[in-house]
């Protein structure tokens, strides 16, 4: 499941990534200056542990088009 959702991740736009994991709360503002890479190992270490990753993929399944 998390490979499927990693997958579709990176998949969407930067500005989609960044706007998804911001807009569930699972990277900060301050965050945003890290590498990309780490930015979002950090959104999906915490989505994993709050038990947000159906929360995160419902979110990433709204962006990816038809």
């Amino acid at each position: 499941m998390v490979r499927s959702i990693v997958l579709k991740f990176w998949s969407l736009s930067q500005s989609d990534r960044r706007e998804i994991m911001l807009r569930l709360g699972l990277i900060s503002d301050d965050e945003i200056a890290l590498p990309e890479g780490e930015r979002y190992t950090l959104g999906f270490t915490r989505a994993y542990e709050r038990k947000e990753l159906e929360a995160l993929e419902q979110a990433i399944d709204m962006r990816i088009p038809g």
